[in-house]
């Protein structure tokens, strides 16, 4: 987990024993269960539910529109080393 966080994305332990990985696309994962050898049973990207991306999308308009800003909400443009959505790793993290 600490290879994660080096690679910039952030780690989250699953009550069903498995792992979520944020801010990584799926290539950038896998890449860095090789290089680490690690053991993973399955790499599973995990989408959000339509209700999640939209209040994802529209957080930043609320609170934009509460403060009076007349700036429009960031893009939400993903990186080519950020990616939106989570990826669930299933074996023994270490």
């Amino acid at each position: 987990m600490a290879a994660v966080r080096r690679a910039g994305g952030e780690v989250d332990l699953v009550p069903d024993d498995s792992v979520a990985v944020r801010g990584m696309t799926s290539a950038a994962v896998g890449e860095l269960i090789a290089r680490e050898r690690l053991i993973v049973h399955e790499l599973t990207p995990m989408r959000a539910s339509l209700e999640d991306a939209f209040m994802e999308l529209t957080r930043d308009a609320s609170s934009t529109a509460r403060e009076g800003a007349r700036e429009p909400p960031s893009s939400g443009a993903v990186g080519k080393e950020s990616c939106d959505h989570d990826h669930r790793l299933a074996g023994t993290p270490k």
